[in-house]
């Protein structure tokens, strides 16, 4: 089944990056960077949470069924978008545009961004821990904005992936926190 979108705007966004690409050299390779290793910094980071880096903030069973959470609600997240967007078929701007992406990507399957399903899940499942919360929250912002301007997603995808995420992510924080009582 293909859905339709408001490609519109959609189309609208993707072009504007576009048209940057030829003239922000510097910009274009920041966010590359941006698209291919925020995953790994975020990762980089609950891992920090786990062995506590920054003792104080909470509890080191806080913190590590925090960081359970998260990564739990981040899997959960590609499970579900996996056959998602098998069914929905969206392709992805450079293949709708029929331009090269500034990043390699194979084709099809863009709705909803996995990146950013997974990023905000990340940041969300931490969200009762000061600070981590904060800079999560703002690497998964810049994940989608560089996965949009890189050419991989509509933004479309990544909105649908970062409400996913955040529900995925808020859902697994409430249980590890409030039903499990470990951040007390």
């Amino acid at each position: 089944m293909e859905l339709h979108f408001p490609d519109s705007l959609d189309e609208h966004i993707t072009r504007r990056c576009m048209q940057r690409w030829p003239t922000h050299m510097w910009f274009n390779a920041w966010m590359t960077v941006a698209a291919r290793w925020t995953p790994i910094l975020m990762m980089g980071s609950i891992a920090l949470i786990v062995v506590g880096f920054f003792p104080g903030t909470a509890s080191p069973r806080c913190l590590h069924a925090s960081a359970f959470a998260a990564i739990a609600a981040a899997i959960v997240g590609r499970l579900v978008n996996e056959p998602l967007s098998r069914w929905v078929r969206r392709p992805r701007p450079f293949e709708s545009l029929q331009v090269l992406p500034l990043i390699f990507h194979k084709g099809g399957d863009a709705f909803p961004s996995n990146h950013t399903t997974g990023a905000f899940a990340l940041a969300f499942g931490c969200s009762h821990i000061p600070g981590y919360f904060e800079v999560l929250l703002a690497l998964a912002i810049l994940l989608s904005a560089a996965r949009v301007y890189t050419g991989l997603h509509h933004l479309s995808d990544v909105i649908a992936g970062a409400l996913h995420g955040s529900l995925l992510g808020s859902i697994a924080a409430w249980i590890a926190v409030v039903l499990l009582h470990t951040c007390r």
